[in-house]
C-alpha cells in the first residue's frame, strides 16, 4: 500500500533533491533526467522513485567526496571522459580475470548441484565481457574523447553493477551448496575478483560501488544462510574489508580527479596569462619616438620620457647619442643603432639594457628610416617597448630551469649537465673529479614534528652551512627532498675524507628554528671519477650505493664506493628474488636443537631453527638470508611458516617437551599476530603450554603498552614467553619488571667467555640471582664444553643449550635423539672429535623468523 506517509516522504525528498541535482548534475542525461523522472513518474511507482533518488544522492555524495561537485559543465564532462578512458584501458585484463575466475569456480563446483547455476552465470559473463571489449576495441582506433556525458558514465557504472550482480548471485548459489574446499575456493576467487575489480574501477567510484555492492550482498547472504559464529565473523570482516577498499577507491578517485582539475586549471591559467600579456603589449608597453636627420629627438611621447626617467622638455631637440649615454646605454648596442642610422636601414626588436647594471631596465626598439616624397632622408621613426618585466620573467624562468627554487642551489637538471661535462673532461683530458652524495639523517622527523615550513627553513640553513665549508671550485645541487650532491675537482681520498668529515661535523651542529633546537646529521656516499668508466649515470648510481652503505653503517658517517658494493648488491637482489620463492618451492626446512634441564640432564624441549636449502647454492646460513628477509618484508611470511611448521612437528612429541619459536619485531607488530598464533595451535592441535615464544628487546622498544597487552593475552592462553639474547643491546631491567616473561635466555657470548673472563662469570651469576628474584627461569645458550656446563650447574642455571649436547638436526632425526636421551647418553655426552670447533663455527648462527 502506498499511504500518505510515503507520499509525504517522496514529495519532500523530491523538493530537497531537485535544486541540488540541478546544481550538481546540471547536464543532459544526468541530474535533469533524474529530476524529470522524479516529477513525471506516478506516485504508485514510489519504489522506483525512491531508488532513483537514493542513487542520485549517492552519486552526488561521491562527486562531493571526489571534490568535483559544482565544477563547470565542461570540466565535469572532461573528468568523466578521463574516468571512462582509465577504466576502458584495463577492460581486457578485467574481463580476462572475470572469465578465468568463473572458470575456476566451474572447476571447483564440478559434479555439484550448483555447477549448473555457475555455468549459467558464466555464460551471462560472456556478453558482458563482449560489451566491455567492444568498447575497448572502439577506443583503440579512435582519438581520445575529451568529453563524456553522464549517460556514458551511468552506462559504465551499470555494466559494472551487472557484472557484480552476476558474481553476487554466483557466490550465493555456489558457496551455500559446496563443501569446505569448494567454499574456500569460491571465497578466495570472490575476494580476489572483488578487490581487483574495485581497484580497476577506482577512477570511477560509482562503478566500483556498483560492482562491489552485489558481491558484498551476496557474500553476506551466503554466510548468513549457512549460519554459525564463524560465518557471522567472516561476514562482518568482509563488510569491514570491503568498506576499507571502498574508502581507498574514493581516495584514489579524489587524487585522480584532483590531477585532472590541476591540468584543467593550468590550461585555463595559460590562456588567461596569454590574453593579459597580449593586452599589455598592445596597450601599455609601447611608446613612439622620432629622430630628425641629424639624430636629434624631434618627438618624444610622455610614455617615452617616463621610460627614460626624464622630463620631455629636456629630451626634445637633444642628440639621441648623448641622451642614451646618460642612460648608460650599452656601447655595443649603441654602435649597432649608429650604424643602422648611418646606413638608413630598418631594425627590429633590438633589446638593450639601460641604467644600473645590477638592476637594468630593458627596452625593445624597432625603427625604420623616413623618406619624403622626393626621397630625401627625414630621420627615423619607431616604437620603444619597456620589456623589463618580461626580461625579468625570462631570467627568472632561466634561473629556475637550473636552480632549486627553495635553496638557490643547482637543481637535478643542471647537476646532470655539470656531471656530464666533468665526465667528458675526465675522459678526454684526464681531469679527475669526485662526487659526494649527501642525505640528511632525521629530516623526516623534523617535518613530522615541526611541520614542512620548519623543514624548508632547515634546508635553507643546511645549504648556507654547506656553502661555507665547501671548496671554491665545488658545485652544490639539491637533487630533491633532503638529498644533495657535491661535485668537486678534488679526487684524492684523504682530501675527500677530510671534506666529508668537515661537512658532517658542520651539519650536525644544532639549528634554532622558530624557537626550537633541531639536530640532524648527514650521511655521505663518495666516489671518484677514476673508479667508474661507464658514464655519469653509473657515477651517480654508485655514489647512491655508497650512501646506502654509509647509512647502513650507522648514519652520520661517510663511505667510499668499492666494487664489492656492486657485487653485494647483485648478490642481495638475487637472494631476495630466490627467497621470495623459497616457501612455495619447499626450500625452507626446520632444524631443532634441544635445551636440557641442568639438574636432571633430561631434554626439556627444542628450539626451532629455520634453514634454507637452495637448489644451487646449497644450505645457506641464516645470517645471510634473515637480514634480507627483514628488509624485504618477507620475514612475516617466513615467520608464519616457521610457526605453523614447528607446531605441526611438536604435536607428535611427548607432552613434557616444548617447542621454542623465535619471533621478529615485524612479525610481532603484525595486525593478525595473535590470530596467527591461535590458528597455528588450532590447526596443529598443539597444547598452548607446549609452545614457547622467544622475543628480543627490539620488539619491546616501540609501543611497549601494546606489547604488554599482547604478551598478557598470549600468557592467558598458557603460552610461555622468553626474552632472548639477554645481556646484549639495551638489556634494561625495566623490561623484566614490566613485561610478563617466563624465562630469559642468556646470550651465548657470555657462556663462551666463561673459561677466560672472570667478569663474564660474575655477570652470569648476577643474572641468575636476578632471575631468582624475579621468579624467572634461565637458559644459557651456546654451551660447548664440560667446563662451561659445570659452571652453569654451580650457579643453578635451569636450562642449557648448545653443541655440547647436539647440533640442530632435522625433525626426522629427533626420534633417535630422544631415544638416546632416554638411555642417559645425552646426560653423559661422548667425547667430541677435534673438528667439533670447525663444525660449531660453520653451523652457528641462530635464526628463526628473525
Amino acid at each position: 500500500m502506498f499511504d500518505n506517509r510515503h507520499k509525504f516522504f517522496l514529495t519532500a525528498l523530491r523538493q530537497y533533491l531537485k535544486p541540488r541535482l540541478k546544481a550538481d548534475l546540471n547536464f543532459p542525461g544526468s541530474g535533469r533526467v533524474v529530476v524529470r523522472s522524479i516529477n513525471h513518474l506516478p506516485l504508485a511507482s514510489h519504489r522506483v522513485q525512491k531508488g532513483l533518488c537514493v542513487f542520485s544522492a549517492i552519486s552526488i555524495a561521491i562527486d562531493r567526496a571526489m571534490g568535483i561537485a559544482g565544477l563547470p559543465q565542461p570540466a565535469l564532462n572532461h573528468i568523466r571522459a578521463e574516468q571512462i578512458r582509465a577504466i576502458v584501458r584495463l577492460t581486457p585484463i578485467m574481463m580476462a580475470g572475470n572469465i578465468c575466475s568463473a572458470t575456476i569456480v566451474l572447476l571447483a563446483t564440478w559434479g555439484e548441484r550448483s555447477w549448473w547455476l555457475a555455468f549459467a552465470l558464466s555464460l551471462c559473463m560472456i556478453p558482458m565481457a563482449a560489451i566491455g571489449l567492444r568498447a575497448w576495441w572502439k577506443t583503440r582506433f579512435a582519438p581520445p574523447r575529451r568529453y563524456a556525458s553522464a549517460r556514458a558514465a551511468s552506462r559504465a557504472a551499470l555494466h559494472a553493477a551487472m557484472l557484480g550482480g552476476i558474481w553476487g548471485v554466483m557466490v550465493v548459489g555456489t558457496y551455500t551448496d559446496g563443501n569446505l574446499i569448494q567454499q574456500m575456493i569460491v571465497a578466495a576467487v570472490v575476494a580476489a575478483i572483488g578487490t581487483a575489480g574495485a581497484f580497476t574501477l577506482a577512477p570511477m567510484p560509482q562503478a566500483a560501488a556498483g560492482f562491489l555492492f552485489p558481491i558484498v550482498l551476496g557474500s553476506t547472504a551466503a554466510l548468513t544462510a549457512i549460519g554459525g559464529r564463524a560465518e557471522a565473523m567472516l561476514a562482518a570482516l568482509g563488510v569491514l574489508y570491503i568498506s576499507v577498499v571502498g574508502v581507498a577507491c574514493v581516495a584514489h578517485a579524489r587524487i585522480f580527479a584532483a590531477h585532472l582539475r590541476s591540468e584543467l586549471e593550468a590550461v585555463e591559467q595559460r590562456s588567461v596569462i596569454g590574453m593579459l600579456l597580449k593586452s599589455f603589449e598592445d596597450n601599455a608597453s609601447d611608446c613612439l619616438w622620432q629622430l630628425d636627420p641629424q639624430g636629434r629627438f624631434s618627438h618624444v611621447s610622455e610614455r617615452m620620457a617616463a621610460i627614460m626617467g626624464l622630463d620631455p622638455g629636456t629630451i626634445e631637440g637633444k642628440d639621441a647619442g648623448a641622451i642614451l649615454h646618460r642612460l648608460n646605454f650599452c656601447p655595443v648596442k649603441s654602435s649597432m643603432l649608429r650604424k643602422a642610422f648611418t646606413a638608413r636601414r630598418p631594425f627590429r626588436d633590438l633589446e638593450v639594457a639601460i641604467g644600473d647594471a645590477r638592476f637594468p631596465h630593458w627596452w625593445r626598439l624597432t625603427g625604420e628610416p623616413i623618406f619624403d616624397d622626393f626621397g630625401q632622408f627625414g630621420g627615423f621613426r619607431g616604437v620603444c617597448s619597456d620589456v623589463t618585466a618580461t626580461k625579468h620573467a625570462e631570467q627568472r624562468l632561466a634561473y629556475l630551469a637550473h636552480h632549486d627554487s627553495l635553496t638557490g642551489t643547482f637543481n637535478r637538471v643542471r647537476f646532470n649537465e655539470l656531471l656530464t661535462e666533468k665526465s667528458i673532461r675526465a675522459e678526454r683530458h684526464g681531469h679527475g673529479f669526485a662526487l659526494a652524495y649527501l642525505d640528511l639523517d632525521g629530516f623526516k622527523a623534523v617535518n613530522d614534528t615541526f611541520g614542512h615550513p620548519a623543514g624548508d627553513q632547515l634546508l635553507i640553513y643546511v645549504v648556507k652551512r654547506l656553502n661555507l665549508c665547501l671548496p671554491a671550485e665545488s658545485f652544490l645541487a639539491r637533487l630533491g627532498g633532503d638529498e644533495f650532491a657535491i661535485l668537486t675537482d678534488e679526487s684524492d681520498a684523504d682530501v675527500l675524507s677530510s671534506l666529508a668529515a668537515r661537512v658532517i661535523d658542520t651539519l650536525s651542529q644544532p639549528y634554532i628554528i622558530d624557537g626550537h633546537i633541531i639536530s640532524v646529521s648527514a650521511s655521505i656516499g663518495l666516489i671518484s671519477s677514476g673508479d667508474v668508466t661507464e658514464g655519469p649515470e653509473a657515477i651517480l648510481r654508485k655514489a647512491d650505493l655508497a650512501l646506502y652503505h654509509a647509512k647502513e653503517a650507522g648514519r652520520g658517517t661517510f663511505s667510499f664506493y668499492t666494487e664489492d658494493m656492486d657485487s653485494q648488491l647483485h648478490e642481495t637482489l638475487a637472494l631476495e628474488a630466490d627467497l621470495a620463492l623459497a616457501i612455495p618451492r619447499g626450500q625452507l626446512e626446520l632444524h631443532f636443537q634441544p635445551f636440557v634441564k641442568v639438574d636432571t640432564g633430561r631434554i626439556a624441549g627444542f628450539e626451532a631453527l629455520v634453514r634454507w636449502r637452495h637448489p644451487e647454492r646449497g644450505l645457506i646460513p641464516p645470517m645471510m638470508f634473515i637480514p634480507i628477509a627483514e628488509k624485504s618484508h618477507l620475514i612475516r611470511q617466513i615467520g608464519l611458516w616457521v610457526l605453523n611448521e614447528a607446531c605441526r612437528v611438536a604435536r607428535l612429541w611427548p607432552k613434557h617437551l616444548t617447542v621454542a619459536v623465535n619471533l621478529s619485531a615485524r612479525q610481532f607488530s603484525g595486525a593478525t599476530f595473535v590470530e596467527d598464533i591461535r590458528a597455528a595451535l588450532a590447526q596443529s592441535q598443539l597444547p598452548a603450554n607446549q609452545l614457547e615464544l622467544e622475543i628480543t628487546e627490539s620488539v619491546l622498544i616501540e609501543r611497549p603498552e601494546a606489547v604488554i597487552e599482547t604478551l598478557k593475552e598470549l600468557k592467558s592462553q598458557g603460552i610461555h614467553i622468553s626474552l632472548d639474547d639477554f645481556g646484549t643491546g639495551y638489556s634494561s631491567l625495566s623490561y623484566l619488571w614490566q613485561f610478563p616473561f617466563d624465562k630469559i635466555k642468556i646470550d651465548g657470548s657470555f657462556v663462551s667467555a666463561i673459561s677466560r673472563d672472570e667478569s663474564a662469570r660474575h655477570i652470569l651469576t648476577t643474572i641468575r640471582s636476578l632471575a631468582d628474584t624475579m621468579g624467572l627461569s634461565v637458559t644459557a645458550e651456546r654451551v660447548e664444553n664440560v667446563e662451561e656446563l659445570e659452571f652453569l650447574r654451580q650457579i643453578r642455571c635451569d636450562y642449557v643449550q648448545g653443541y655440547y649436547f647436539s647440533k640442530p638436526i632435522p625433525d626426522a632425526e629427533l626420534p633417535a635423539l630422544l631415544a638416546r636421551a632416554l638411555s642417559a647418553e645425552l646426560s653423559t655426552p661422548q667425547p667430541r672429535r677435534n673438528k667439533r670447533r670447525a663444525e660449531v663455527a660453520a653451523e652457528r648462527g641462530k635464526t628463526c623468523a628473525v
